[in-house]
């Protein structure tokens, strides 16, 4: 049976006692209790899939309005706290769901959580990503589901070799662990040794995680280095399909279906996208002149 201080315990070593405390307290855990009790049921059942959604939503818009009120009384540290724990909560109910899911089912379920919260905000006017940082539904645990959902290289492509950045800026290692020196302030990958290997012909898959970073963020980070002419592709199409083939979630949750064209214009409409644009001129000019 999955309860709240078996997914509060499954993030926080050691005693946890004040965290449950603190969560028994709030007036509207004997729902978020009863959310969790009803999707322990139905994933012994093995038709998750049938509850999950609307359960999420009802869910999460209850601990957004509580948010919203804590905050507009002046209760931020209060606010705070509750973001935290049942991001933890959240994140960790839908590591649940997805080790749960057969494959075939993992496209479907991301779907529609995806179309879910888009429509909740819609109706009750919700800034998306914010509901989404709220609510838990954190870069990490999606690409829980995107790792499993990501389309195996055709054998062809492998006997050609693997999708690879190649060096085009100025000559000299110095100059590229200089460029690897931008991308990791950038906050990209969590692996910065594995960024290196994508850019000297790797040998298999290598399956590099996103750090936290919003999507938007990391996609317009590599529209900037597209652009650049920084790097060339090797083995493929496009500078964007060796993220598609090594970057875990890239496509699931970066492009969202959308060709990178229309993803990348569809980030160029957010309010932050030319302040961010001169920021990376700035980080990048050193190594184009």
């Amino acid at each position: 049976m999955i309860t709240i201080e078996s997914l509060i315990n499954a993030e926080f070593a050691g005693d946890n006692a004040e965290i449950s405390s603190f969560l028994s307290k709030l007036e509207f855990i004997s729902v978020v209790e009863r959310s969790i009790h009803l999707v322990s049921d139905r994933l012994a059942q093995d038709d998750v899939l049938v509850l999950i959604n609307h359960l999420g939503s009802s869910s999460l818009i209850v601990i957004n309005e509580y948010i919203r009120k804590s905050k507009d009384e002046g209760a931020n540290e209060h606010a705070e706290k509750v973001e935290i724990y049942m991001g933890v909560i959240f994140r960790q109910l839908l590591s649940r769901v997805v080790q749960n899911l057969d494959q075939n089912q993992l496209p479907f379920f991301l779907s529609s959580i995806h179309i879910t919260l888009v429509d909740t905000c819609a109706l009750f006017q919700y800034d998306y990503d914010e509901l989404d940082r709220i609510l838990g539904l954190s870069l990490s645990a999606k690409q829980n589901v995107a790792r499993l959902t990501l389309a195996p290289i055709d054998l062809k492509q492998k006997q050609h070799g693997w999708p690879t950045y190649k060096w085009k800026g100025p000559k000299g290692s110095e100059r590229f662990d200089q460029f690897v020196d931008v991308v990791e302030e950038l906050g990209m990958f969590r692996s910065m040794s594995k960024f290196r290997e994508l850019c000297s012909s790797p040998e298999c898959n290598l399956n590099i995680a996103m750090t936290d970073i919003a999507p938007h963020k990391f996609l317009q980070y590599a529209s900037f280095i597209n652009s650049s002419t920084l790097l060339g592709y090797s083995n493929c199409d496009s500078f964007y399909q060796v993220l598609g083939v090594h970057v875990n979630g890239f496509e699931e949750l970066v492009l969202k279906g959308n060709s990178p064209k229309r993803a990348v214009d569809n980030c160029r409409r957010r309010n932050d996208w030319e302040a961010t644009e001169a920021r990376l001129k700035k980080m990048f000019l050193p190594l184009v002149v």
